[in-house]
């Protein structure tokens, strides 16, 4: 049985109102740079990032007896470090999110196979 997980922000006003792109991309790299690290504290596998999403797995590319056990705290430890987020966030008067975590268990394929592509953009 494998486990996947999605974790999207909860914007609690609509993304706009969080300032200019660069503040926005800021906010998105400090929270996919916390979140990975949960995730990969926890044993899991990151899978891709959806937007403002993260997706990871449990149980892919290797399974362990307690993969459900290490996807549970994980999902605890994100919504904790989010808290921590947010708190340093407005000590520096900036908005804070909330994020959604959802988990589902089942049969996943996997392709170990896949290849990873680069995609960066430069502004002028």
């Amino acid at each position: 049985m494998k486990l996947a997980m999605l974790a999207p922000i909860a914007w609690r006003t609509p993304p706009e109102h969080y300032g200019p792109w660069e503040s926005i991309a800021s906010l998105l790299t400090e929270y996919f740079s916390e979140m990975v690290d949960v995730v990969f504290e926890h044993g899991g596998t990151l899978d891709k990032f959806i937007g403002d999403a993260v997706m990871a797995l449990w149980g892919a590319p290797l399974a362990r007896g307690d993969d459900a056990d290490r996807a549970v705290r994980a999902a605890i430890a994100m919504q904790r470090r989010v808290d921590w987020l947010n708190a340093e966030w407005s000590r520096q008067g900036r908005q804070t999110i909330g994020v959604g975590i959802g988990l589902n268990a089942g049969e996943v394929r996997v392709n170990p196979y896949r290849h990873v592509f680069r995609i960066s953009a430069e502004t002028a």
